[in-house]
Order: C-alpha cells, then sequence, then structure tokens
C-alpha cells in the first residue's frame, strides 16, 4: 500500500496533463443497424473519435434539411434513450442528432477526462458532420445541460436556441455535495413519532454537513487527479460516471450564465433530487435572455415522466419568442421590521430597515430594503436588494442562504462568526464589500463583487478565523 501511495504521490508531482490534438471526428460513419429498444426508421452510425480513444455512436431521425435539434443526455447508461419519447415528436418538424456521450451508453469507453469542455469540443464536430444548417437548437439534461451551457457561451454563433432542462453542478461543488448527500427522513416510512424523526432528521444532517465541509478543508481535491493522464488511467479506468461528475464539479460557470445572450428556455421537475430547485430560479435570474418553466410533481427527467406535457411546452418554448426582461423599480419605504425570537416568518415588499434577534427559518422573498440586521437567526434571501449609503447588512452568528439578489453599501455585507451560503448574489461597494471576522464560512456560487466598479467573480469557499473584522481579499 505504501508502494502504491508513493507511486502516486511521484506520478501527480511528474506528470503533466494529457495534451492531444483536438481531432474529434475521423473517417466515414460506419451505418449500423438499429439498437434493441430503438425505432428501426432512424439511423444509426457509430463514428470514430479519435480523442476521446473511442467509437460516437450517433442517431439521426427527421429530415436532414429541416432544422436541426442536437440533444445532449445526461450521466448515467440510459444515455440517448432517455429522449425516446421525445424524438418521434421533435422529428415531425425538426432535423434530430442525438448520441451517446463517450464513456455511456453504446459509445465507446475511455479515460479521457470527460469534462464539458471536451465534451463541448465534440458536439462541435457532430454539430459540422451531420446538420446541413450549422446553426442549431441544443437541449440538454442534467450534465448534458452543463455541456450544453458551456458549449452555447463558448460557441454562440451555432446556437440559436438553448434548452437546459435540470441542469446538474452549477452550484459551488461543497454547496452541490452538501444537497445531494441530505438525509430526509420525514419522506421515509416510518412509524416513528414526529418529534423524533424530526430530531434525528436534524443530528444526521448537522453531522453531513460538518463531515463535507471537513472534507473540503483537509482532504485534497479528487477532480485535481483528472488532469493527470497515468493517475486518470489507473484510478478511473471503469469508473466514466464518477471521471464525468468530478470534472462537472471542477467547472465554474459564472461567466457563461452572465454572459450568454442565446434565448434560453429553462425545464425543471419542482421535486428534483439530484439538480436543486433553487439552480433553476438562479439561472432564470441571471441569463441574460431566458425563461423558466416549471413541472409539478416531477423529478428529475421531466421528458420521461410527464413526456406529453413535456413535448406540449417544448413545442411552445421553441415556437414562441422570449419576451424581454423588465426591472421593477426599487421603490423606497420608511416602515420598520423587528422580530424577536419569533420563527417561521416570511417577509416582502419594501422596507426601511429589518432586524431579526433569535429567529429562525425567516424567509425573505421580493423585498427591498435600507438595513438588514441578522443577529443569532437562520434567513433565507430570495430575489431580495438591500442598499444604504452606509452599512447595508449585518450578520451576527447567524446563518444565511441567499439567491439573485444584490447588497450595496459601505460596507456591503459584514460578517462576524456567520455561515453564509450566497448563489446569484451580486455584492457592491465604493470601499469594502465584505468584511468578515470570527469562525465564519462563505460559500459563493455564480455571484459577484464590486469594488468602486471593478468586478470579481465569486465562486468559491472562504474561510475565516480572525480575531478583527478583514476585508474579503480582492
Amino acid at each position: 500500500m505504501l508502494k502504491f501511495a508513493a507511486c502516486l504521490v511521484l506520478t501527480l508531482l511528474i506528470s503533466n496533463p494529457l495534451y492531444a490534438e483536438t481531432t474529434f471526428l475521423s473517417g466515414k460513419p460506419l451505418d449500423i443497424p438499429a439498437p434493441a429498444a430503438y425505432p428501426p426508421e432512424w439511423r444509426y452510425h457509430l463514428q470514430d473519435a479519435p480523442f476521446f480513444n473511442s467509437k460516437v455512436f450517433v442517431i439521426q431521425a427527421g429530415n436532414p434539411q429541416h432544422p436541426s435539434i442536437v440533444l445532449v443526455h445526461g450521466l448515467g447508461n440510459q444515455a440517448s434513450r432517455d429522449w425516446l419519447t421525445q424524438i418521434p415528436r421533435l422529428a415531425r418538424n425538426y432535423h434530430v442528432v442525438a448520441f451517446d456521450l463517450p464513456g455511456f451508453g453504446l459509445s465507446g469507453n475511455n479515460v479521457e477526462r470527460l469534462s464539458p469542455a471536451h465534451y463541448g469540443q465534440l458536439i462541435d464536430a457532430l454539430i459540422q458532420q451531420y446538420t446541413a444548417d450549422q446553426r442549431v437548437i441544443l437541449i440538454g439534461h442534467s450534465l448534458g445541460a452543463a455541456i450544453s451551457l458551456r458549449y452555447t457561451y463558448n460557441h454562440p454563433e451555432k446556437v440559436h436556441h438553448l434548452v437546459l432542462i435540470d441542469a446538474a453542478g452549477i452550484l459551488q461543488k461543497t454547496v452541490y455535495l452538501d444537497y445531494l448527500s441530505k438525509l430526509n427522513f420525514e419522506r421515509a416510512e416510518s412509524n416513528l413519532p414526529n418529534m423524533l424523526i424530526n430530531f434525528a432528521t436534524r443530528k444526521v444532517n448537522r453531522l453531513r454537513s460538518s463531515l463535507i465541509e471537513t472534507a473540503d478543508d483537509v482532504l485534497p481535491d479528487p477532480s485535481s487527479l483528472l488532469h493527470h493522464s497515468p493517475v486518470r488511467e489507473h484510478l478511473f479506468k471503469n469508473m466514466h460516471t464518477f471521471n464525468a461528475a468530478l470534472s462537472l464539479l471542477d467547472e465554474d460557470f459564472t461567466e457563461a450564465i452572465s454572459h450568454t445572450q442565446t434565448p434560453t428556455d429553462i425545464f425543471w421537475g419542482k421535486n428534483d433530487p439530484v439538480a436543486p430547485l433553487r439552480t433553476a430560479y438562479l439561472l432564470a435570474g441571471r441569463m441574460p435572455n431566458a425563461r423558466l418553466n416549471l413541472f409539478e410533481n416531477t423529478a428529475h427527467v421531466p421528458m420521461a415522466e410527464r413526456p406529453d406535457e413535456f413535448a406540449e411546452r417544448l413545442n411552445s418554448a421553441l415556437t414562441i419568442p422570449i419576451p424581454e426582461k423588465t426591472t421593477a423599480p426599487v421603490t423606497s419605504s420608511s416602515r420598520n421590521h423587528l422580530c424577536n425570537k419569533n420563527n417561521n416568518q416570511r417577509l416582502t415588499g419594501a422596507y426601511d430597515r429589518i432586524e431579526l434577534n433569535g429567529c429562525k427559518q425567516v424567509y425573505l422573498y421580493h423585498l427591498s430594503a435600507r438595513s438588514l440586521l441578522i443577529n443569532d437567526s437562520s434567513v433565507w434571501l430570495d430575489n431580495v436588494q438591500i442598499s444604504n449609503p452606509d452599512a447595508a447588512v449585518i450578520i451576527n452568528r447567524s446563518q444565511i442562504t441567499a439567491t439573485n439578489s444584490r447588497i450595496e453599501g459601505q460596507p456591503a455585507l459584514s460578517v462576524d462568526s456567520g455561515n453564509l451560503d450566497f448563489a446569484g448574489v451580486s455584492v457592491h461597494s465604493q470601499t469594502t464589500p465584505i468584511q468578515v471576522r470570527g469562525r465564519s464560512k462563505l460559500y459563493f456560487s455564480v455571484s459577484d463583487m464590486n469594488k468602486g466598479g471593478i468586478q470579481r467573480v465569486l465562486h468559491q469557499k472562504i474561510n475565516s478565523t480572525a480575531k478583527d473584522f478583514q476585508a474579503l481579499p480582492e
């Protein structure tokens, strides 16, 4: 075991990432009969993909002269079969190209790094070879949605409409892993009293979060192993799902989300256990030209769970233009709100000052205020704007989860021994955007910090143990 560990460390020190020519397709596609469970009337090919050291399984359906739709599946060996309920409907009006990502389904296995960027280069090659118009509708599910977002950002001239379905891996990796690992005893069948179930849920989830945060602090980033070809070949040879998942967690989509101008429809199951619904709202709020479609009582694969409703909504999305976004003006108010040890409050609208002391599970949504003071509380912020010429948000010994919000002040955010999970949050200040002291953990997903007009992307975890207030490093 020691010998193997020593070899692994040595390999990490001396090996370089794999560099290869980005030749993704070669030769003439091999036409093959319909595999089991696939309709015989479609056209099937195996295409050499030298960069992946494998063959790619490709499907074509519909008239090649019609506008092209490219379908990108998510993790799992279902691969392109996830689309079998939708391809016949789409093929009536479109030329449909679907394929199995290398490492999945009927495509070959390999030990290349299965990252959204590499998969995106393959999509580009498939578009060039299999579509006549070279400008497509790109539809991705789960991992495929993340790949499609990355590709569209890199090649806006190749995609005229983007559809993201339950996109996975958008949040900062620790936040996303924490979501995936949550235990919910209340959903399980049990004869235990509710009080005992709730107590156990709190204890186990507290331990789970602690373990994930500790691992994030002390363990090496496993995705870094994917950059070294000898290590990748040894550790991930038959673990393609793990390879692709780790590569996805290594991505930062902040710029892609903020700057993709392509019309984008976002489809999401409201009960998704894999891709949090919060991500759907984040994408809809941060993407410049996006529309959100939610499916009630639906989990992670709406096109398979609700095929008829999905097909109808997709058809509407592809034919009805996305309306321009409008921003509601921020209104001022003289009303204040004081909460002292009162739980489960919900606030919306305009305020001057809000103060929360020992209040748990407070929900602020579609709200604007001049200042927000949070002491010993747990608070959720959705679409909240706090703007103040002085200190805007002051947090002491509290846990805050914020999505699609904006904070502006001098400083904008002052944290003392807090735990923050911010997604799609903009923090603006002329002097000090964020100051922190005490044992604080700050998680930023797809967020930004602006100081004096200079913007910095925030998609990271930041720990603080400072005894005195310190400005967040620029």
